[in-house]
């Protein structure tokens, strides 16, 4: 199966350019968060705006699988994963443990960090770990995901810093479901007289 990744003109990660502030991101009073130097709109593109990271591609069970379902094992594995080329790696985001009442890491991507790539070549079936079958249906969904850390969490001393780095996409520009690729691998032959 050959993968190809795009993103159309009026989606909002067009180019990869995806940004967006959170709103609920309060900034720490120290400098360099309140540089006078700086413009409440050039504040919120340095420190509370998450940008484009990267995609993580996963195989479906069926076709029934939203984006939801995406980490349960039974359900989705991932196959494939790029991210931008610029250091980051590791995206965690802590959140509170009711049973223990204190917060708890999530590694939510371990990227590789050597940049994005657009096309995926994939022979294996992730859930039976053997060569996919010629005429049967697989089903894949590609997700992108993007990143924020203004400030480091350290749970032992801080009160403050970014304990989500992670987001990730669930829905469409459209406000839709991610659609779920269905795709049948064949002999490749050419069809309709060689015009295909």
């Amino acid at each position: 199966i050959i993968l190809m990744l795009s993103n159309s003109p009026n989606t909002n990660n067009a180019n990869e350019k995806y940004s967006e502030v959170d709103q609920f991101i309060i900034l720490p009073e120290t400098a360099p968060y309140n540089s006078a130097s700086l413009t409440d709109e050039e504040r919120d593109s340095i420190y509370r705006s998450y940008r484009f990271e990267g995609y993580l591609i996963y195989q479906l069970a069926n076709d029934g699988v939203k984006s939801g379902d995406l980490l349960d094992p039974d359900k989705a594995r991932i196959v494939a994963q790029v991210d931008v080329k610029n250091c980051t790696s590791k995206l965690i985001n802590w959140e509170n443990d009711p049973t223990t009442g204190f917060n708890t890491p999530s590694l939510m991507v371990d990227g590789e960090d050597k940049g994005i790539k657009h096309t995926f070549q994939f022979k294996t079936d992730a859930f039976t770990q053997e060569n996919l079958v010629n005429h049967k249906s697989y089903y894949y969904m590609a997700v992108a995901y993007a990143f924020n850390e203004y400030k480091k969490y350290d749970p032992a001393s801080s009160i403050d810093g970014q304990m989500k780095t992670y987001i990730q996409s669930r829905i469409t520009s459209s406000g839709e479901e991610i659609p779920v690729i269905k795709v049948i691998p064949h002999i490749p032959a050419v069809e309709n007289g060689g015009t295909t």
